[in-house]
């Protein structure tokens, strides 16, 4: 009977310990996996509401929050010889379409929303200036807001997993 509740209390230990390695994702976060010694490279991407047993001692862990939106001003010198120094308003959020998963995974896994954020700022930034170059400050200045530049800006945010959801 003694030998009974010693192998009960051996498997509830051992249950107890294999869930704490399970980990689960909202239905608002992905889950990435890479090995600790290839941390660049996503090993396993488990999708919102998905769970996956992680082994502490080969794997690391990191969530990616699809509902992050990044809200912040970019003060850039875009015409520097009219002195012309313009504010963007900018509201940038995450892309949450499987198809986005594996981009997000490799440049985002392990990153605080600050570091995205900061990448994001100079995707826009980058491409203002582009802009920039190809117009008249008026021009410019005039369409800054347009759909066409609003379309080429997320075009590029696209790329890395991010989406412009206003300027």
């Amino acid at each position: 009977m003694f030998n009974m509740f010693i192998l009960v209390a051996i498997l509830l230990i051992a249950a107890a310990i294999y869930m704490s390695l399970v980990k689960h994702c909202s239905e608002y976060e992905i889950l990435v996996i890479s090995n600790k010694n290839d941390k660049l490279k996503p090993l396993k991407i488990i999708p919102p509401k998905g769970s996956a047993f992680v082994n502490p001692l080969v794997n690391e862990y990191a969530y990616i929050q699809l509902q992050d939106i990044m809200k912040f001003t970019i003060h850039d010198e875009i015409f520097p010889e009219n002195d012309c120094d313009e504010a963007f308003e900018c509201s940038v959020g995450i892309c949450s379409g499987e198809e986005y998963y594996g981009i997000l995974a490799e440049n985002f896994a392990g990153l605080d929303k600050k570091d995205i954020a900061e990448i994001a700022e100079n995707i826009i930034k980058k491409e203002l200036t582009e802009i920039s170059k190809e117009i008249e400050l008026s021009d410019y200045l005039e369409q800054k807001n347009s759909e066409q530049y609003f379309n080429r800006i997320n075009e590029k945010l696209n790329k890395v997993g991010l989406e412009l959801l206003e300027i």
